[in-house]
């Protein structure tokens, strides 16, 4: 048996090495022959799900990227938008502004330090709120009068962020503030009359005006009209009280503050009306200075015709003098009696010229030609006819007889 399994065991061995070579063959040859086209195929296969995973990437990093810009942008958006909600607690208005300092006390001081500023002696001010620069803002006026030097200020605030000093006129009277407008651009200003008498305009850059050019420049508005008295309106505040805070005089000022339009209305005003007016007065005005001239004009033909007489007396009592030294008259003596204004070269301005009156009668020359009407004496001197008259030396018939003409006028009985 063991020779048996011995031999079947060698032909065992003998065949199977030859199973096992040929087994191990053939998937050798199979490994070798497929390997290259694997190796071709498979990389051709994976690129593309590579490829679609960084498009995914790119798309996710983008939208992440997108996100966060509008994240950043509303943040933003949104800082600005609590910042505006802070302003929005801040004072917005002149009124805001204005009743914040009345409340805790800095207006107050502001009126003090600009008291001390002047050394005025006082405690009380008048306050009021006016559009005084024509901007659409409010202003606060004060009014303040040193108690013992009688010295007077108007004071002007303005109201901004704060209220702050903006400009001051020393005045002659708490009525000095006044209104006006201007003929030449149709605008409505406030004025103050300083200390000088001149007229500052506040809303032309504080130009000074002398009374006669301000007057052909402006009408006076508050001055022609119920509410002349601007001051009116004013608050009183008393600055030595205790407590800082003014809040209940402001609310009133700010009641009762002026704008331009305002104090139209409430004289029942418009531009128009004014223009009117002013157009009225021009008229009357014009009327005045032509009743002016004829007046001036009047009194010089007075007072030329008073000159003439008093000359032609000195002359009458010259020629009277004469006569009594040559003891006779010269009635007897007359030559003739010459019209000048007879030469067409001698201008006779048309007139009715008195020169000589009797008992009876008034003498008239129809034409200003008494100095022209001459008598000649045979011993060849020669006077006027309104002097040779008045002193006797001729008659009113002697200017007939050498046809020297002339009216006269019948004097009423008393």
């Amino acid at each position: 048996m063991e020779e048996v399994e011995k031999d079947n065991l060698e032909d065992y061995e003998e065949v199977e090495p030859e199973e096992t070579e040929e087994e191990i063959d053939e998937p050798e040859e199979d490994l070798t022959s497929e390997e290259p086209e694997e190796q071709k195929e498979e990389p051709k296969k994976p690129k593309k799900p590579k490829n679609k995973k960084k498009k995914k990437i790119i798309i996710i990093c983008s939208i992440v990227a997108g996100v966060l810009i509008i994240a950043l942008v509303l943040g933003y958006f949104l800082i600005l938008r609590k910042d505006d909600t802070k302003k929005d607690i801040n004072p917005k208005t002149w009124q805001d502004v204005l009743l914040a300092e009345a409340k805790d006390g800095t207006l107050k001081q502001t009126l003090i330090d600009q008291i001390d500023d002047y050394n005025y002696r006082t405690d009380d001010i008048d306050l009021m709120l006016l559009d005084i620069d024509s901007d659409d803002d409010m202003e606060l006026i004060s009014y303040i009068e040193d108690e013992i030097t009688e010295k007077k200020k108007i004071v002007v605030f303005e109201i901004a962020k704060k209220i702050k000093y903006s400009k001051d006129y020393d005045v002659l009277k708490e009525d000095a503030l006044a209104y006006a407008y201007n003929v030449i651009n149709e605008n409505m200003y406030w004025y103050v009359t300083n200390e000088d008498n001149q007229k500052v305009v506040i809303s032309l850059e504080d130009k000074e005006y002398t009374e006669e050019d301000f007057n052909m420049n402006f009408h006076l508005v508050s001055d022609k009209y119920e509410n002349d008295e601007i001051f009116d309106i004013a608050e009183g505040i008393d600055l030595d009280r205790k407590s800082k805070d003014l809040t209940s005089s402001i609310k009133t000022i700010i009641k009762n503050r002026y704008t331009n339009e305002e104090f139209l209305d409430n004289n029942n005003l418009s531009k128009r009306d004014i223009e009117k007016q002013i157009e009225k007065e021009k008229e009357e005005v014009q009327a005045k200075l032509e009743e002016e001239q004829k007046k001036i004009e009047e009194e010089e033909q007075k007072k030329a015709l008073e000159e003439k007489q008093k000359q032609e007396e000195e002359e009458a009592k010259k020629a009277s003098s004469t006569v009594s030294s040559t003891n006779g008259s010269k009635s007897s003596s007359i030559n003739r009696i010459i019209d000048e204004t007879q030469d067409p070269e001698v201008l006779c301005a048309t007139a009715m010229e008195e020169f000589f009156e009797d008992d009876n009668y008034t003498y008239y020359f129809t034409c200003e030609k008494s100095g022209s009407v001459k008598v000649i004496y045979n011993d060849n001197t020669m006077e006027k006819v309104t002097v040779a008259l008045k002193s006797g030396h001729i008659k009113i018939t002697d200017l007939d007889r050498f046809n020297i003409t002339y009216v006269k006028e019948e004097k009423k009985a008393n």
